[in-house]
């Protein structure tokens, strides 16, 4: 009876202390969630589990003492079944809110790898639209120069060379005007490149800290994450 009571008491002093401790690891899980929070959700499920075992076995040791010893009063051990029963449905509901905590987690890592591959397949179309635009721009230098070379031997009297040199004006002005249109239009492409690829830089430091931040999942959620990760995907 006295090794029951004890058993008992001890088990009751670890519920109170893993509550604290759980209690102590959801704030800090709210206030910096990080790899170290992560690996802390994993060993405290693990210790929560351990603890459930353990009152379990604490449970089954006071009915085979309540069989053999009538002298201890029954009145008093139901309250204690009772309290060690409570205790173990808050150890499991505290086990359910960290499996949640971690799911979340898994959510927001696939999140951030969509995000990644969206801004690849943006930068990729802009560095084509940036190389199209250089190649025209470089193709209207070529034909400014083939009308140069091909005003300059047409010339051949005073009065063509005035009247070529009129249109050669009216042309460079309108060369010089898609020129310059064009380069705007380059440089507002290498812009948003710029900032596509420095979205896509951040991104992929976040895609990468998330990974060394989420720990491996134990066997008793392997199956539940990689349900998870096939819905979200």
């Amino acid at each position: 009876i006295d090794h029951l009571k004890h058993s008992l008491m001890k088990a009751e002093d670890d519920c109170k202390l893993e509550r604290k401790h759980t209690m102590k690891l959801k704030h800090a899980i709210e206030q910096r969630p990080s790899h170290e929070v992560m690996w802390e959700i994993q060993q405290e499920k693990e210790l929560l589990l351990a603890k459930n075992q353990e009152l379990e076995n604490t449970l089954q040791q006071v009915a085979r003492e309540q069989n053999l010893e009538k002298t201890l009063s029954s009145e008093t051990l139901e309250n204690n079944c009772s309290q060690i029963l409570e205790e173990r449905r808050e150890l499991m509901n505290t086990i359910y809110s960290l499996r949640k905590e971690l799911r979340r987690a898994e959510v927001l890592q696939d999140k951030q790898a969509e995000e990644k591959e969206m801004l690849e397949l943006q930068c990729t179309s802009l560095r084509k639209d940036s190389q199209m635009y250089k190649r025209r721009i470089e193709a209207v230098l070529q034909q400014m120069e083939e009308v140069a070379s091909e005003r300059d031997q047409a010339l051949l009297t005073r009065e063509q060379f005035y009247t070529q040199y009129s249109k050669n004006l009216v042309e460079r002005d309108a060369y010089r005007k898609q020129i310059r249109e064009l380069g705007e239009r380059c440089d507002e492409l290498q812009l948003q490149l710029f900032q596509k690829e420095s979205q896509l830089l951040a991104t992929e430091a976040k895609l990468k800290r998330l990974q060394l931040e989420l720990p491996t999942p134990t066997s008793d959620l392997d199956d539940t994450s990689s349900r998870d990760s096939q819905e979200v995907s």
